[in-house]
């Protein structure tokens, strides 16, 4: 299990951790103040705030202090410096993987400080963040960040170096050799059909996986519900249900060594589509794990700008946009690869249509999975 969660951690450094050789512009002939360099993590309050928060300031002439969540976003910031052991952070611009359209160039207001970061006597660091109307920082929080040590692993990769727990992974079961030989008929799993069966009950309608064996001979399963395997494309590693429900049901996998990559994808829609269910699993050596981490495409974090082109809405459409955002938590729908791929992410858009949001407004975000 470690080496999955190392493998993990250095796909997430890479989006979001490497330096690059940009600077970002102080105030007037300020200096970064030296007190300030490294990376500082919250490690220990993400349990209690909900929050990833990974702050990189690198000092020296070519100053650059950057925010990521682990996501394919990383966010820029200028300073003004309070005091010797105090920075006020305004937001400079975002840079990425795939291109934003969002930012100074969305009309809003990027002037006003995003954050306010004080280190204490004690060598921590107090983040109060405010409205970030350009960017990604979460809003109107407090955190106390740590400085980490040479050496040291992010919290993004989900373990310290003191061999801790992952917070984001759980492993839901585990088969032996046997246990497997009996359910699938063989000791490991070779295709799709075989992840199908090894997935928890409760993310395939809770039908199990006896019925879900004869499912993959298309049989139909429930008196009503007359569910069954829809598409099987075995080469391309997808599978869906097909039966009498509103919205869809998909599972993709990717193998690396020995390791599998397994997404689950369900959407109802009555009447409006809403994600149910979008479980990102890994299984190996017998052990199927769940990973909480990041969504389906690898994001941390999600805001309206990444799915809506604010530069062709009106200001009564930009606030009736984010109040849509507000209310409906689960509209951001998921399509799995059907190529082996690329995911999309997409909003459900009715809720916008309603309050006179145009269509062309609205923007698929691509990523390719497990990056």
């Amino acid at each position: 299990m470690k080496n999955i969660l190392l493998t993990l951690s250095a796909v997430l450094c890479l989006m979001g951790c490497n330096p690059k050789q940009q600077s970002t512009a102080a105030e007037g002939d300020q200096s970064l103040p030296a007190i300030f360099a490294g990376e500082w993590c919250n490690a220990d309050a993400y349990e209690e705030t909900g929050e990833y928060f990974n702050l990189i300031i690198e000092a020296g002439e070519a100053a650059r202090i950057y925010f990521t969540n682990g996501g394919p976003f990383e966010e820029d910031f200028s300073f003004r410096v309070i005091a010797e052991n105090e920075l006020e952070l305004y937001f400079e611009s975002l840079m990425g993987s795939t291109s934003l359209k969002g930012g100074k160039s969305s009309g809003n207001d990027c002037s006003s400080p995003v954050m306010r970061c004080k280190i204490g006597p004690e060598g921590r660091m107090q983040i109060e963040t405010f409205s970030d109307a350009c960017g990604f920082v979460p809003k109107n929080i407090r955190l106390e960040l740590h400085r980490l040590q040479q050496g040291e692993i992010s919290y993004l990769t989900g373990e310290s170096d003191s061999g801790s727990e992952n917070p984001f992974s759980e492993v839901v079961a585990t088969y032996s050799p046997d246990e497997l030989k009996r359910l699938i008929g063989k000791e490991s799993p070779e295709n799709i059909g075989d992840l199908f069966l090894l997935l928890p009950d409760q993310d395939c309608f809770e039908i199990q996986a006896s019925d879900r064996k004869q499912m993959l001979k298309g049989k139909k399963i429930g008196e009503w519900d007359q569910m069954t395997v829809g598409e099987l494309d075995v080469k391309n590693r997808y599978l869906n249900i097909s039966g009498a429900y509103e919205g869809s049901w998909e599972m993709f996998a990717k193998r690396e060594g020995e390791l599998w990559w397994i997404a689950v994808n369900y959407q109802s829609c009555v009447p409006l589509c809403q994600t149910e269910i979008a479980s990102t699993y890994t299984f190996s050596n017998g052990t199927l794990t769940l990973h909480t981490d990041a969504n389906l495409a690898g994001y941390q974090d999600l805001w309206p700008e990444l799915f809506i082109d604010f530069g062709k809405l009106n200001k009564q459409q930009q606030q009736a946009a984010r109040r849509v955002w507000e209310e409906n938590e689960y509209a951001v729908l998921y399509r799995l690869p059907r190529n082996g791929k690329t995911i999309t992410m997409y909003l459900e858009q009715q809720p916008y249509l309603d309050e006179d949001i145009p269509e062309n407004a609205f923007i698929e975000v691509t990523a390719e999975m497990w990056q």
